[in-house]
């Protein structure tokens, strides 16, 4: 037996979403560092989600998926600037 308290569908949710966003994350960097995928491509790719986020019936869910989103857009930006300062 495990000490943990059990899952609520509330975690299994963020774990998703956490999860998915990583994901994500991965693969586009992935894709990126091997010239598969160029910094525009990836910040198409992420517009385009946004984009189709927007366009769906707005609720919770739909909110922190948006949030999740805006965050690899704002971490992109801010890397790249870091980048740029060398």
């Amino acid at each position: 037996m495990t000490d943990k308290p059990a899952s609520t569908p509330h975690d299994e949710t963020r774990g998703l979403a956490f999860a998915s966003y990583a994901l994500m994350k991965a693969l586009l960097d992935v894709l990126e560092k091997k010239a598969v995928l160029t910094g525009h491509d990836v910040q198409e790719v992420l517009d385009a989600t946004l984009t189709a986020l927007e366009h769906r019936p707005q609720d919770h869910a739909i909110d922190i998926a948006r949030r999740l989103i805006e965050g690899a857009v704002i971490a992109r930006s801010a890397s790249r600037r870091e980048g740029s300062a060398d």
